[in-house]
């Protein structure tokens, strides 16, 4: 007896973790990208082509010694 009681509290939770799995999902659905962004992102566009030479962790100086001693801002 204990068995079939416990095989329908795991069914209960699996079921219940599920519907919560799917009511997460339609409440957060990702959003197309606009048309905009497709035209304008490249995919062969270098890594400095967004300005983190101008902004982010390497702003103070971004082309010397550090976190982007390989030269990001040579590469695009």
């Amino acid at each position: 007896m204990a068995d079939a009681r416990n095989t329908f509290l795991f069914g209960a939770a699996l079921l219940a973790a599920s519907a919560a799995t799917v009511a997460d999902h339609l409440a957060h659905r990702p959003t197309a990208p606009s048309a905009q962004a497709s035209v304008t992102g490249s995919a062969d566009v270098g890594p400095c082509s967004a300005g983190p030479c101008s902004a982010g962790p390497c702003s103070a100086a971004p082309c010397s010694a550090g976190p982007c001693s390989a030269a990001p801002c040579s590469a695009g």
